[in-house]
């Protein structure tokens, strides 16, 4: 689909400061301000509004005549696809955007102003300026609707063309501009209403906003998918974690009851070992006790009375001291 020439015209009660600033880049604040973006085509507030003084001198009867006509003229490719464009679409704007270089728009820009001249002799063009700060290139003019008598925007029309039918006026742009930009001349006939370009604008940011609350609900959902999946891989991990300390600790319990088992074994066995070498000192010592309370008693006339009588032991000591087996 190329691109089709657009024109848009409303009608003003007054030759508003506010409009003539939003057309030539006033209204943003000196600092932000960018001259690249809304270049100025023509510039005559003082002359314009010289002129609507005059036409206004005078009070007319009946209903007070509009102060300011508003062209908007479209027609370049936008800057940018539009989110919801299929692929071929995509493609002829990718074809119709190399069509259009800067200086191309420039030159189309200015071809339109002086139509709007050669076409209007009559009208004061107060400010025009080429807006390239929003989706699309296109052409901002306000003019004073003088028709060479009286402030009347219906007859300055019907003296260019004849009638107040704004279709010849679209079929004239084409043949003098639009045709040789290769610009679409529309459908004739269209039952489509002239709509403002407030509301195109706050339809474009509708569909960008559901554009947008779309892919943030795809980014959510992705998110709370992801976020689930880590939470599922930290309880397997903590799981897991959990399950290998219980094991780790598990095997070094039974390490410890081994080791206190070994212990408890050598100590065994070291008492063991001691207690049979006390027992076989103790024989001996009973032995050598015994031999000596013999040798006492075969020669009583080397020791005392009471000795030679009892002996060294007697035999209630005897079997005191006697070694006994220890119990198992």
């Amino acid at each position: 689909m190329a691109c089709i020439q657009v024109l848009r015209v409303e009608t003003r009660d007054r030759l508003d400061a506010g409009l003539l600033a939003h057309v030539l880049g006033r209204s943003r604040p000196a600092h932000a301000r960018d001259d690249a973006k809304c270049v100025t085509l023509a510039d005559d507030e003082a002359g314009a509004r010289a002129r609507l003084r005059e036409l206004t001198a005078k009070p007319r009867p009946g209903r007070p005549a509009k102060h300011a006509v508003d062209f908007m003229i479209a027609g370049p490719p936008p800057f940018a696809p539009q989110r919801d464009w299929d692929a071929e679409r995509k493609r002829q704007w990718e074809r119709d955007s190399a069509a259009w270089p800067p200086e191309r728009v420039r030159q189309w820009a200015d071809d339109s102003v002086d139509w709007l001249r050669e076409t209007f002799p009559t009208v004061r063009i107060a400010g025009a300026s080429l807006h390239l700060d929003e989706s699309s290139p296109h052409v901002h003019v306000v003019l004073v609707p003088d028709d060479g008598e009286k402030l009347s925007w219906k007859s300055a029309f019907a003296k260019a063309f004849g009638s107040n039918e704004y279709r010849r006026m679209q079929n004239a742009y084409h043949s003098a501009v639009g045709k040789r930009y290769g610009l679409g001349r529309g459908e004739v006939g269209s039952d489509r209403k002239h709509r403002k370009l407030s509301a195109e604008v706050g339809e474009a940011r509708v569909r960008d906003e559901i554009a947008h609350a779309r892919d943030a609900r795809q980014d959510a959902e992705w998110t709370v998918e992801t976020a689930q999946q880590r939470a599922s891989e930290i309880e397997t991990a903590a799981s897991n974690h959990a399950k290998s300390k219980w094991e780790q600790t598990e095997a070094d319990a039974r390490d410890l009851i081994a080791d206190a088992q070994r212990r408890a074994d050598a100590l065994l066995d070291e008492a063991k070992t001691a207690v049979e070498a006390l027992v076989a000192q103790a024989r001996d010592l009973f032995a050598h006790v015994e031999s000596l309370d013999e040798f006492v008693r075969k020669k009583p006339g080397r020791f005392s009375k009471p000795l030679m009588a009892d002996g060294l032991l007697s035999d209630a000591e005897r079997e005191r001291w006697r070694p006994r087996e220890p119990k198992r």
